[in-house]
């Protein structure tokens, strides 16, 4: 397992400079290590083209979860088109709307007085609105106030999960997203002609959904009839970064900074590492589990500020 102590990531970083350094030499050096590389269990896979790989600073302070579902949600405007579309069609259009899914987690009390935790589930009402949010999310675009103010994306509730338990903390950040930015190039950072760059970020967790199964049918829409933030859709508008979400994702890409340079200069031997720095991981931010662990936007005073949802839920 990969050690992600500092002095782990730093020993990992000079043991790959150490191996790369030998086809900085060669003409077709970077050829001869792609060709070098196996892949790690299938050996017919080759390597055909590198990247220089960053850290994602714009997305560093998000907060990113992975799901696996043991029953995957399905968007209720083709529970009733079912037969009317081939395998291939119907998952083309539940793999649309599923790229826009949202989770609501949830706590209430049942008519036992004991408290329920799940996680609801939402997908888009229809595929018009599936592919506009889809379209909308993949441009990258910030928010416009003329472009997205008064634009709604209604979702429909699609299915529930019981709410997992916190994964082992062990076995957490063994997760990255990576993406390959054309735009981007690597010029003034490494030698050679403009390529494109690729960028990663911590994926803080990863658990299990598992469908949430009601056992006392009666009681349970009781207890549905009963809560008040019972919802079957929501409306969802996106909206710009509040004053404080700034602050917050500031100080992370802030903190990256720091201990990205405490790290170079102690690799370089002109000063000593800050002796906290051992106990400390570069994978800013909290994940889904998060409740009583200090947020990236936590100040040196010890005060912090805990992430508000980012939406309003409408009956």
């Amino acid at each position: 397992m990969f050690d992600h102590s500092v002095e782990g990531q730093l020993r990992a970083i000079e043991e790959s400079f150490a191996c790369f350094s030998k086809y900085d030499s060669t003409p077709d050096g970077e050829q001869e290590l792609l060709h070098s590389l196996k892949h790690p269990t299938d050996s017919t896979l080759r390597a055909i083209e590198s990247y220089p790989l960053f850290p994602d600073e714009d997305l560093w302070a998000n907060t990113y979860t992975a799901f696996l579902m043991d029953v995957c949600p399905d968007p209720e405007f083709l529970s009733e088109k079912r037969r009317k579309f081939d395998a291939e069609e119907y998952k083309r259009l539940a793999d649309l709307a599923r790229d826009s899914l949202v989770f609501r987690p949830r706590v209430r009390q049942n008519h036992l007085g004991e408290d329920e935790q799940w996680i609801e589930c939402f997908l888009p009402e229809d595929e018009a609105t599936a592919q506009r949010a889809r379209s909308r999310l993949q441009s990258g675009a910030p928010f416009d106030e003329v472009s997205d103010q008064d634009v709604e994306y209604r979702f429909e509730k699609s299915r529930e999960y019981d709410m997992p338990v916190r994964p082992d903390a062990a076995a957490r950040q063994d997760l990255y997203m990576i993406t390959v930015d054309a735009a981007a190039t690597a010029n003034g950072r490494s030698a050679g002609p403009s390529r494109p760059v690729a960028k990663y970020v911590p994926i803080k967790s990863k658990v299990l959904l598992k469908h949430r199964h009601s056992a006392l049918s009666r009681l349970h829409e009781q207890d549905e009839f009963d809560d008040p933030l019972h919802i079957t859709s929501l409306d969802l508008q996106l909206r710009d970064f509040s004053e404080e979400e700034i602050q917050q994702r500031a100080a992370a890409r802030n903190r990256l900074h720091e201990i990205i340079r405490e790290e170079i200069v102690h690799a370089s031997g002109d000063s000593p590492r800050n002796s906290d720095a051992d106990n400390v991981n570069i994978d800013v931010g909290g994940d889904l589990f998060d409740s009583d662990i200090e947020d990236p936007g936590s100040n040196r005073n010890g005060k912090s500020h805990r992430r508000t949802p980012s939406y309003s839920p409408s009956p």
